[in-house]
């Protein structure tokens, strides 16, 4: 089993634009310019263009000499003529090449999926390691149920799960412990930016469940932290992360729908679109660089010639050379979550649960499908950024405070 990361892919179902496709292009270009030159340019020495043709017969006899000249018109080239040709052989050698590269492709493609499983199952045997062997996360519980049954009880669901291990001293001390916490932060850290959208939400789930990202009752924090550990783009859906703390955390692009993140901490979390052809765009650490995030244009940005990152994606049944990954909280659950001075612009939040959510300093310009009935249950005040029009204004609760807006929600929903 190899403990090195595989290469990191792209978002699905965007693609460079085929090798092959730019061969035939190639292709069709240069016999444009013989059937050009043979047609026009030169018909007579090529033959292509017909003409006359001369054929001389001789014959002799005793004391004569005669000669019959016999001319023939031959016709120029037609369509048919060159499938007969070089157009069969053509086809059937370009379509045996297709196949070949279509093949290798998939060849590759089970050959990454193979090197992220490996990855994965190291990454979770390096885990149970530090929570088997070394008690990680035992200094902080407080609760009889330690993390080692947790990691039990959600791994022994997956194929490659070693067994509980052996059961060590329980004590550990407190520096010993800070030093294995940075270890699993840096390890999870590492396979977060290693794996593709697809693979990321088993070691974030991993980390949740051993309760190494929930809240802490004290500080309400987390013992490791999860900003900008490459959660951009993953595919998250159905994902269920109550109370975790996920501040800062880098999900432009993410498929959130009908996640559960109840009482979650998204402080200045960036749910911002997704760029495929520029990945540093709206991340955090530009982000300070941008004085109004209202003046930005939510679209790709258009393609320049000699662009080398062309390239082609298929989205909603239509094929368009590019397309932003928004952010889908369609559906989610975010009642009581943190979103104080998150970053919401572009993010689709259809039908998302926002009772109770603190949006204090939130950035929610440029949302897709909210409604004024999600903004009149959640918490905000004058600092939330909202894009106000007939149809969404700010509700009069948000000019009271924290505690006051929450008591008057108190009565007005009911408990989820």
């Amino acid at each position: 089993m190899t403990n090195g990361l595989p290469t990191r892919r792209g978002v699905a179902p965007t693609r460079i634009v085929p090798t092959w496709l730019l061969w035939i292009a190639l292709v069709l270009v240069v016999v444009g310019i013989v059937v050009w030159a043979g047609y026009v340019r030169w018909p007579t020495y090529s033959g292509f263009g017909g003409g006359i043709v001369e054929t001389k017969t001789t014959t002799t006899t005793p004391g004569n000499k005669t000669v019959e000249v016999t001319e023939q018109t031959q016709p120029a080239r037609k369509v048919w003529d060159w499938l007969a040709l070089v157009g069969i052989g053509s086809a059937l050698t370009l379509g045996g090449w297709i196949i070949t590269r279509k093949q290798r492709e998939r060849d590759e493609a089970v050959a990454i999926e193979r090197a992220q499983d490996e990855a994965l199952a190291a990454y979770l045997d390096q885990m149970s390691n530090l929570v088997v062997d070394h008690k990680l996360g035992y200094a902080h519980e407080d609760s009889a149920e330690g993390p080692v049954h947790k990691l039990i009880a959600w791994l022994q669901t997956t194929p490659a799960w070693p067994g509980p291990g052996e059961n060590h001293n329980e004590d550990s001390d407190r520096k010993e412990q800070d030093r294995l916490l940075k270890v699993a932060q840096a390890r999870t850290i590492a396979i977060l930016l290693g794996l593709d959208s697809e693979h990321k939400r088993r070691p974030l789930k991993l980390v949740y469940e051993l309760g190494l990202i929930k809240k802490d009752g004290t500080n309400n924090g987390a013992l490791i932290e999860l900003k900008n550990a490459g959660l951009d783009h993953a595919k998250l859906s159905e994902l269920s992360l109550p109370t975790a703390n996920l501040s800062r955390a880098d999900l432009r692009g993410a498929d959130l729908r009908r996640a559960n993140l109840k009482e979650a901490d998204l402080t200045g979390a960036n749910f911002l679109p997704y760029d495929e052809r520029d990945p540093e765009r709206w991340s955090l650490h530009n982000l300070a660089a941008i004085k109004d995030l209202s003046k930005e244009n939510f679209r790709p940005r258009k393609l320049r010639p000699g662009n080398r990152r062309f390239r082609i994606t298929l989205r909603d049944g239509r094929l368009t050379t590019t397309e932003l990954a928004i952010t889908n909280l369609g559906e989610a659950i975010l009642a009581g979550a943190h979103l104080r001075n998150a970053y919401l612009c572009g993010a689709d939040l259809c039908d998302t649960d926002l009772s109770g959510a603190d949006l204090r300093g939130a950035d929610l310009r440029q949302v897709r499908n909210l409604i004024q009935g999600q903004v009149d249950v959640a918490v905000g005040d004058k600092t939330t950024k909202l894009t106000e029009d007939k149809d969404l204004h700010r509700p009069e609760t948000w000019s009271k405070n924290v505690n006051e807006q929450l008591g008057i929600l108190e009565e007005r929903i009911e408990p989820i």
